[in-house]
């Protein structure tokens, strides 16, 4: 099991590899980064299809770099081997939502699944 300071590596890098994707509409290495599994299912068309109501919504996922992730469930790996990360930031006035798999290759976790969007933060209910 990575330590905590890698799993938000894990988490961080893997966000900001998506929200530079979406930026340029180059996601070449977005699938470069990808576990072998993750590289045969996806080609650079299907992941900027995927992501493109993201894109096209100019959505900018680098407040990352400045949040703590939030995990919702402990980290584990599963009988297959796979690490899933499952999480949010508290970012405003959106808050990033975050599903990410990792499986062992060679000597690194690398993603083979992702999911990323947003939705709107919770406001505090007035003082009553």
């Amino acid at each position: 099991m990575p330590d905590d300071y890698t799993l938000n590596m894990m988490i961080r890098s893997t966000i900001i590899a998506v929200s530079q994707a979406n930026r340029t509409g180059n996601y070449s290495v977005l699938r470069d980064l990808g576990s072998p599994g993750f590289q045969r299912a996806n080609t650079e068309a299907k992941l900027a299809e995927i992501f493109a109501a993201q894109r096209n919504a100019k959505l900018d996922f680098s407040p990352v770099l400045f949040f703590k992730p939030n995990l919702v469930r402990k980290p584990e790996v599963d009988s297959n081997g796979m690490l899933r990360l499952t999480g949010y930031f508290s970012t405003q006035p959106a808050m990033i939502s975050f599903d990410l798999a990792f499986e062992w290759v060679d000597s690194g976790w690398e993603h083979v699944g992702v999911s990323v969007s947003t939705r709107r933060s919770p406001t505090a209910l007035p003082a009553h």
